[in-house]
């Protein structure tokens, strides 16, 4: 039998592939981008495929993140290409993935086919997560693997098959051994699973079900810990303690909210009018609820329809899951030192409350057209009694007539308020995403701001010429990460501050390397430079070029 999609598939899938066509777009020149992070997911899928085992550059056991993204590249790799090279299709695959996966979910928990394209549209036309998929971190595959869960859990609790939950539990494990704030993704699920269901379970049923996916999740990850403090003494390395306050902490969420965390949009007038319509769209909406509360206070609702299943559930699950992230995010960052708040941190908020707030749209307009919201099941519609109460006085006729001025309807017509302020956000919105697009693309494949493999700086600097011809004795410490690790075989990096320097001196034995880079991208000076080894009589120097050096670890009496 013939395998044949239906339209609404084929434009799911046509808007996945322009979100891979749009990342492998930001690779095309200099190649998948590169951060410190990379670094221990490419040395470790190397080492890996060499039998060295999951270790880093510096022969140190691999403990600081969950194993699956290393294994995933080197198993990508097939043992015969570089796993730097397979990080960048694999994570534009992932991102297309993700983009087909949300829209298949939405087609069947929404009924607005618009709002199933367009939420998939905003998936491919992201700016954060496309850049976050074009460098070689393991945050694309996060994002795919919680989803999947959420998707599964709220399987189980709408139809309550088993396999649904058996899954929930297999992807929320897979997303914890992606990254340990997959911590959230069990968080919500585990809740979810505790205090709803299809056909209200006692109690004692619902615990069993939580233990059981407890369980499921917790094994994987207490291996991966139990292997870290036999090997190395610490669960997941040594960290530093954190330096935020909670005031502080917060303060750099919202400025990197509002400084295109989330919300990227160019040029600025469209950012100006998107953002306006989309408050309008809020403050209509905000009307809505509110008056739907009323309703249910002044009894407008029968107690029948405030007892009918929820079609709700996509908007608790997905933004509860947002809520769960930014907590445990927040509760990690106040805890150990994690540098800055960047970008990428929240690149995982995006989808869930995207689709939370997608869904929740959906149910406001989905049936206007027939005077009901959806889950009402007989009776008078809570909008015919609005209607009702319209005419007559007080706090009554105020709830109604914000409902029906929200969502007007007409016989056979959609809402026309929000309708039509929802259209024209969305479409600003859009051309917003199409444009950011188009620039960031640009930005990524010039040369002075790209840190992917073949970037033009590295290819005409001395210091990484002389690295490649001159492979190093021991290993390699490094201000310029990146570069030399990639570049030259076991290899490692020492971040700029003198006190990490001065810890590096007092770890290294004769032999290793020290090599300076220039900073050829943030065009700021290092804490510490060439000056600063020069001094140090642990250190003699082996050679020193235009944009660098490299001096060698020769400390008297230590062998």
């Amino acid at each position: 039998m013939r395998f044949r999609p239906d339209r609404l598939t084929v434009l799911i899938a046509a808007t996945a592939v322009l979100g891979v066509a749009l990342v492998l777009a930001r690779e095309a020149t200099y190649g998948v981008m590169l951060a410190h992070d990379s670094i221990n997911y490419v040395v470790s899928a190397r080492n890996l495929l060499s039998g060295e085992g999951l270790t880093l550059y510096n022969g140190r056991f691999y403990v600081i993140q969950p194993p699956l993204y290393p294994l995933l590249l080197a198993a990508a790799s097939l043992g015969i290409l570089d796993p730097y090279h397979v990080a960048g299709p694999v994570n534009a695959a992932v991102f297309g993935l993700t983009a087909f996966v949300v829209g298949q979910y939405l087609r069947t928990r929404m009924e607005s086919r618009f709002l199933v394209v367009w939420a998939c549209l905003a998936v491919a036309l992201s700016v954060p997560m496309a850049e976050l998929s074009s460098w070689a971190l393991s945050g694309p595959v996060f994002i795919l693997l919680a989803t999947l869960a959420l998707i599964q859990a709220d399987g189980f609790l709408t139809g309550g098959k088993t396999r649904h939950l058996v899954l929930a539990a297999v992807f929320t494990a897979l997303a914890c051994q992606t990254r340990y704030i997959g911590v959230a993704a069990a968080i919500t699920v585990g809740l979810l699973l505790l205090f709803s269901g299809k056909g209200g379970a006692p109690l004692r049923r619902r615990a069993g079900r939580v233990a059981v996916f407890s369980l499921v999740v917790a094994a994987p990850m207490g291996l991966w810990l139990l292997r870290n403090y036999l090997l190395t003494g610490t669960l997941t390395g040594d960290r530093l303690p954190s330096g935020y306050t909670l005031p502080t902490l917060l303060g750099e969420f919202v400025g990197r909210l509002l400084h295109g965390g989330l919300l990227y949009l160019d040029p600025p007038w469209i950012r100006r009018l998107s953002l306006a319509a989309l408050s309008l769209a809020a403050i209509a909406l905000a009307a809505a609820v509110l008056a739907a509360v009323a309703a249910a206070a002044l009894g407008c609702v029968s107690a029948r329809e405030r007892r009918a299943p929820s079609d709700w559930r996509p908007f608790y699950v997905f933004g509860g899951f947002g809520l769960a992230y930014l907590a445990v995010l927040c509760s990690i960052m106040l805890w150990v030192d994690v540098l800055s708040v960047q970008s990428r941190f929240l690149v995982p908020l995006y989808l869930p409350f995207l689709v939370a707030a997608v869904s929740a749209l959906d149910r406001l307009l989905a049936r206007g057209r027939q005077g009901t919201l959806p889950g009402s099941v007989g009776g008078p519609s809570w909008l015919g009694a609005m209607r009702a109460r319209a005419g007559g006085k007080g706090i009554g006729r105020v709830a109604a007539a914000l409902t029906l001025g929200a969502m007007r309807t007409r016989a056979g017509r959609k809402p026309s308020v929000l309708a039509a302020v929802l259209t024209v956000a969305l479409s600003l919105w859009t051309v917003g995403q199409v444009v950011a697009n188009v620039r960031a693309i640009g930005r990524a494949n010039a040369h002075d701001l790209s840190r992917g493999y073949g970037a033009q700086p590295w290819a005409v600097s001395e210091t990484l010429r002389y690295v490649r011809e001159n492979p190093l004795v021991g290993k390699v410490y490094s201000n310029a990460a990146v570069v030399v690790s990639l570049h030259n075989h076991g290899t490692g990096p020492c971040k700029g501050a003198p006190r990490q320097l001065e810890r590096l001196l007092e770890e290294a034995r004769n032999g290793m390397h020290v090599v300076w880079f220039e900073d050829y991208w943030r065009r700021r000076p290092y804490d510490y430079g060439v000056a600063d080894l020069r001094a140090s009589p642990a250190l003699e120097p082996v050679a020193e070029l235009a944009d660098g050096a490299v001096f060698r670890v020769n400390r008297a009496g230590n062998p």
